[in-house]
């Protein structure tokens, strides 16, 4: 165990490092190329430097402390930029940022990173009261630090906020349990981190800065959970790894030799990897089952819509030899109704072309005709009989087409 620290200070921080850890693998597990998923793990992994820098402020010599220091408030002030950029990409991860706006964000970034190397003037001779800490005293530049995490954290309210008003009643949920999480650890790592020390030059509530993380951790973990963004299938399996995971770190914690405890840290370091292995693998599975699950509901669906326009391209083809059929007996009406009038017509030609080819034989057998009139009565038995023949030959073919249908 480190020097200088308690049980109670080191199962905080090696606690609160482990859940970070285990949320971090879950997120490349489940979906590293998501951005939300990646600006979550980008928290998580920021807060395990802060956390473990934070451990050894408490235990590295006078002279060392500032650069343990310096790191801790690198890795927070990484922390609390990424926290507004999470929040602006919850639910539906995207960047609809202009360019104007996306450089200002970096050039603040890099600047409020930067300034926070400078915002402590350390005495490696002067410690607080009752502690071996180095004094620390806000240099000029802290309040404009100050004000920068002051105004991350307002935005960071101030986007979810907005987000809640317009989400639907589910949307709502989660939500909220983002602005909860937010408020309650952004107030107390004010408090503990910046102005208990600055203002009351007391570094006592430092110690628990991990712990103060958790609110957040709960409430992003709660809301990316709800929306999916872990596979629910899985979590029972993530739980008991980690369940497992804790256990072993607490043995470490609570081991009285040295021996034991260098078997079982790497009894945990192994358990660790095994952990991650283990998640991956159930992790495909369900992927390979989900996979399966959609191509038997593709199928089925496939096998619904081609049922659904079999049974149309029934009806349709049903319909259409129902109009055929109709249009086959209406011709087939109108061609015997043409057939009878034919034979009508015909009949209704032929006898009077009989009578006028009678009276003509009598003009021409039993009256003296003069030469003119002859020729004239021979003309009229030519047409009569043209006219004869034209009707014969046409109820002779009636007959072959009435023939040819019976």
């Amino acid at each position: 165990m480190l020097s200088g620290t308690s049980l109670a200070f080191l199962s905080v921080h090696l606690i609160s490092i482990l859940v970070m850890v285990f949320f971090t693998v879950l997120v490349f597990l489940h979906d590293r190329k998501n951005l939300l998923n990646i600006s979550f793990a980008v928290l998580m992994i920021t807060s395990i430097g802060w956390a473990s820098a934070n451990i050894f402020t408490f235990n590295v010599s006078q002279y060392n402390f500032e650069k343990a220091l310096n790191v801790a408030i690198f890795f927070a002030s990484l922390q609390n930029l990424i926290i507004p950029v999470f929040v602006y990409l919850f639910p539906k991860p995207s960047f609809s940022l202009k360019f104007w706006q996306k450089a200002l964000f970096v050039i603040f970034a890099v600047s409020f990173t930067l300034l926070s190397q400078f915002i402590f003037i350390i005495d490696p001779e002067v410690t607080f009261v009752g502690t071996h800490i180095p004094a620390t005293q806000p240099s000029a530049l802290n309040p404009i630090w100050g004000i920068g995490l002051l105004s991350l954290i307002t935005f960071s309210i101030f986007v979810a906020i907005s987000k809640f008003r317009r989400a639907d009643n589910e949307g709502r949920g989660q939500l909220a349990s983002i602005i909860a999480g937010i408020v309650t650890t952004s107030a107390l790592l004010f408090i503990s981190q910046y102005l208990t020390v600055n203002v009351l030059q007391n570094p006592a509530l430092n110690s628990y800065g991990p712990l103060f993380m958790m609110p957040l951790i709960v409430g992003t973990s709660y809301a990316i959970v709800r929306y999916r963004l872990f596979n629910i299938k899985a979590i029972t399996t993530e739980i008991v790894t980690f369940a497992l995971w804790l256990f072993l770190l607490l043995r470490v914690l609570l081991d009285e030799s040295a021996q034991d405890r260098f078997i079982d840290s790497a009894l945990l370091i192994g358990i660790i990897v095994t952990g991650i292995f283990l998640i991956k693998s159930v992790l495909n599975e369900v992927s390979q089952r989900e996979q399966l699950e959609r191509v038997s509901n593709d199928l089925r669906d496939l096998k619904v819509n081609l049922e659904a326009k079999v049974v149309v391209q029934t009806q349709e083809i049903k319909r259409a030899y129902e109009v055929e059929k109709k249009a086959r007996i209406e011709l087939e009406e109108l061609d015997e109704a043409k057939d009878q009038f034919i034979l009508a017509t015909q009949h209704h030609l032929r006898t009077p072309l009989t009578i006028i080819k009678g009276y003509l034989s009598v003009l021409r057998e039993k009256f003296s005709l003069t030469k003119e009139v002859l020729g004239t009565v021979s003309e009229m038995q030519e047409s009569a009989e043209s006219m004869s023949r034209s009707v014969n030959d046409l109820l002779q073919a009636t007959e072959v087409s009435v023939r040819e249908k019976l």
